[in-house]
């Protein structure tokens, strides 16, 4: 099990970092990477980050920073994933 484990950490860490260069390659191998990696973890993103937001409602009410929260952990993941063009991973995507 643990080999296992390690094995598939390997792979998406491989991934990631094939991501990172993904800017400077043809744009039909970041439109690829994005599609099999990018969106799926932004997925994943967006329903922990939810689960996250919904843990956290009720001291983020307390804190009156409510829209902050959602924003960083609901809405941000959501445009990532949703509305940032496919293989778009340069260096203006940190504004989804």
């Amino acid at each position: 099990m643990k080999k296992a484990l390690v094995i598939i950490i390997t792979l998406l860490f491989s991934f990631m970092s094939t991501l990172s260069f993904a800017y400077d390659t043809d744009k039909d191998e970041a439109m690829i990477l994005d599609t099999l990696v990018g969106r799926p973890l932004g997925v994943v993103a967006l329903v922990t980050g939810t689960a996250v937001f919904v843990v956290g409602l009720p001291f983020s009410l307390l804190g009156h920073n409510t829209r902050d929260t959602a924003q960083n952990l609901v809405v941000n993941p959501a445009k990532f994933t949703f509305v940032r063009p496919v293989g778009d991973m340069g260096p203006d995507s940190n504004e989804y």
